[in-house]
């Protein structure tokens, strides 16, 4: 009786591993890229109902990623949502729907896989639902975006808008989460192995072809330990265009305080110190635009830097600003406060080295 090409491949792979293991362990031990995902990601605290809320990580390295998620719930909810962190400069980045003030909190984590299936997640954060950046104050607050489309995955059973956010740019997707979740358990079952025995190769009889090249993959526990990928230095050295927004009591309603525009010009030291300058224009006063040549100054700015947080001063036409905030990849924000008692909220990106 002739014997099916897929039975013969299995047996010849058993023969090879009990008549000659060291050679089965070599021919097996192909390499792979299968060291894990690196996320850096500096939890959110506090987020600004509506408002579109963008969260970034750094995930390293950025060429082996295979997939990025965030997935998020309302605060007391088990139904998990999710949106896919799209490359964006030296982060992955993705927006949520608007949470609405009567959302008090939610809870989100960030995964990702590499080319080779490894998952890597970080832990849960459990951010507030604030009414304004000035209630986010010393916290982590999560950029924002004011217009989106968020194509948001959406579980089995679930409402396609989650409880508590806004629906304005949202475009629901069949949920992608479990198949993807399915495939990376088996890949961190087959990695937690070591390899496939014996017993197993022969047990697949027939199915051994379809899985061949994993089984050569995923292959003996002598394979080589892959180097690990060194984690950038983060640094704020380059140039920061922003806004800062003053609290002010003395405008009608509904007219806003002072606005002025930001470009920092950063250069950050190997000990962790600041300098550089402070270009500022006031944009506006009460709402009204301000055409002056007297509302723009160039001012030089020190401080320092312990990551994920930021202090400096900057000298402002007869006061003195000092500015606390967090860095997030490419974004940072923050809250500042005159020598006077004046105080307000601040937030800039990342433009160019």
């Amino acid at each position: 009786m002739r014997m099916a090409p897929s039975v013969l491949c299995a047996v010849w792979l058993a023969a090879l591993w009990a008549a000659v293991p060291g050679e089965a362990d070599s021919f097996l031990a192909a390499p792979v890229a299968s060291s894990a995902i690196t996320i850096e990601h500096a939890g959110v605290t506090c987020l600004v109902a509506g408002q579109f809320p963008r969260f970034e990580a750094r995930l390293s390295p950025a060429e082996s990623v295979g997939h990025a998620r965030l997935h998020f719930r309302p605060d007391a909810t088990e139904k998990w949502y999710a949106v896919v962190m799209k490359p964006e400069g030296l982060v992955f980045s993705a927006v949520i729907p608007k949470p609405k003030k009567r959302l008090k909190k939610l809870n989100y984590y960030i995964d990702a896989t590499n080319a080779a299936l490894v998952p890597t997640r970080t832990e849960e954060f459990a951010p507030s639902v604030d009414s304004g950046p000035l209630a986010c104050k010393d916290k982590v607050m999560a950029g924002t975006v004011p217009s989106a489309t968020v194509a948001l995955e959406v579980p089995a059973g679930a409402p396609t808008v989650p409880p508590g956010f806004d629906a304005e740019g949202v475009t629901a997707l069949a949920t992608t989460a479990p198949a993807a979740a399915a495939v990376a358990g088996t890949a961190v079952a087959a990695g937690a192995s070591g390899g496939l025995s014996t017993g197993a190769i022969v047990g697949i009889g027939a199915g051994v072809v379809a899985v061949g090249a994993a089984a050569v993959v995923l292959s003996s526990s002598k394979s080589a330990t892959p180097a690990p990928t060194p984690t950038p230095i983060p640094t704020v050295t380059g140039t920061w265009t922003g806004t800062g927004i003053w609290a002010s009591s003395s405008c009608p309603p509904n007219t806003g305080g002072e606005t002025d525009t930001l470009t920092f010009a950063f250069s950050e030291a190997t000990s962790g110190a600041l300098s550089g300058t402070l270009h500022l224009v006031v944009a506006t006063v009460c709402g009204s635009p301000v055409n002056s040549p007297q509302s723009n100054t160039t001012v030089p700015v020190t401080g320092s830097v312990s990551y994920p947080s930021l202090t400096f001063t900057a000298p402002v036409f007869s006061e003195t600003i000092s500015y606390t905030g967090t860095v997030a990849g490419t974004s940072m924000n923050g809250t500042f406060q005159t020598n006077d008692g004046s105080s307000g909220t601040w937030n800039a990106v990342f433009s160019h080295p």
